[in-house]
């Protein structure tokens, strides 16, 4: 998949699988009815979800998975307290033997392919009541750019924040989580942690809440936003593809992250953070992010290696510069940055330290030698032609361009 569903919204509303509905947050009739988080064993296995919905005395299960596409159960047997669930019939099928006791789910699951044979152990717990899996972000949730959708606004008006944290918990659970869960669930659950893990992370998150100093950061962000929007409104407006960037309370320093849910690209930050970074000109960092979100089209979130970053951010910078909507690349980055190595030093560096590494490129690194890159080939090439490319192609042009004098 290389090419997102990019557009202007006014209500905003990401289904991804409807299979009945029951009341938020009241008990289901049936136990198993309801949304279901699973963790798997092992540990390098994300979590999944299972969807139990029942009509007609007749049970439909879907299983949904880390890019929150849903896929239905072909055979769905349950008996009481024990359900076998089988995939549809692919190369690589699935058998789910569960087991549902004291309000947890224990199981197996046997995975079949022609040339292998394996077994996970998960459990689970049930996460929501209801078994539609759509955030609903309504119109007066936004700012005044439609485009950046902040909870924040919605908490600090109506979260019990003067209340205990046990009030807090009880709020998120009626009014948070049932609608925007998909966004939320790798922020507030650890990956192998259940309902009290995420309970201890919102104790935290409350108390950052309350914070004045985090309020006054979450406002000064949010008015940066409008600013940097009317500006490439001002200045560019043919580069503004609308996407959802989503405001999030939080105190993962991983928050900050693109999130692609059933095909739709979104950009969640924890305005926060973004703002504690420093950045010489927040403004110009807000732009570079906008405008950089078609490059996702040729590079997908989820291929995350250093030279997708560095050409990703490449892409924002120079658009932002080339347009008037920055003065430097200094300006996209946090105060006191080094910015004045050599293009050679900085292509050599790149070659032996991150070309091939793990590890996160330095930001200044990302941001001067993407934007020379993409520089010279936004030059050579119309940025329409260039957002129909695939990504080798690409690649292959960055790669001549490191070996480049």
């Amino acid at each position: 998949m290389n090419i997102f569903r990019m557009k202007t919204v006014k209500i905003l509303v990401v289904a991804f699988y409807i299979i009945g509905v029951s009341c938020l947050h009241s008990f289901a009739a049936d136990p198993w009815v309801g949304t279901w988080r699973c963790i798997v064993q092992k540990k390098s296995v994300d979590p999944f979800h299972l969807i139990f919905s029942k009509e007609n005395d007749k049970y439909r299960v879907a299983f949904i998975g880390s890019n929150w596409s849903a896929m239905e159960f072909a055979t769905v047997h349950i008996e009481g307290n024990r359900a076998e669930l089988r995939t549809p019939n692919r190369a690589k099928s699935g058998i789910y033997k569960i087991i549902l006791e004291a309000g947890r789910l224990t199981g197996t699951v046997d995975l079949i392919h022609p040339q292998y044979k394996s077994r996970n152990e998960f459990w689970g717990e049930k996460v929501l009541e209801t078994t539609q899996l759509s955030p609903q972000l309504k119109r007066e949730d936004f700012s005044e750019n439609e485009d950046y959708f902040d909870l924040h606004v919605q908490i600090y008006q109506y979260a019990p924040l003067d209340s205990t944290v046990e009030e807090f918990v009880r709020y998120w659970d009626k009014e948070i989580e049932p609608k925007y869960y998909v966004f939320l669930m790798d922020l507030t659950y650890p990956k192998s942690g259940g309902i009290k893990d995420r309970n201890e992370n919102l104790k935290r998150i409350f108390e950052s809440l309350k914070s004045e100093e985090y309020r006054k950061q979450v406002e000064q962000f949010r008015s940066t936003w409008n600013r940097a929007i009317q500006q490439i409104k001002e200045k560019a407006p043919k580069l503004l593809f609308k996407n959802p960037f989503l405001g999030v309370p939080s105190t993962d320093p991983n928050a900050n992250k693109p999130l692609v849910i059933d095909r739709s690209l979104f950009f969640r930050i924890n305005p926060q953070q973004i703002v504690l970074c420093n950045y010489k000109n927040l403004q110009a960092w807000i732009i570079k992010e906008v405008l950089k979100m078609p490059s996702y089209r040729i590079f997908p979130p989820h291929q995350n290696a250093n030279t997708n970053r560095v050409i990703r951010d490449g892409f924002g910078a120079e658009l932002a510069l080339s347009h008037g909507l920055a003065e430097s690349y200094a300006d996209f980055l946090p105060v006191n940055s080094k910015t004045d190595i050599p293009l050679g030093q900085l292509k050599e560096l790149y070659r032996s330290k991150y070309a091939e590494s793990s590890d996160t490129v330095d930001e200044n690194i990302s941001v001067i030698l993407g934007g020379a890159f993409a520089k010279q080939f936004l030059a050579a090439y119309p940025l329409d032609e260039v957002l129909q490319w695939n990504n080798l192609r690409v690649l292959n042009l960055f790669s001549a361009f490191l070996a480049g004098s």
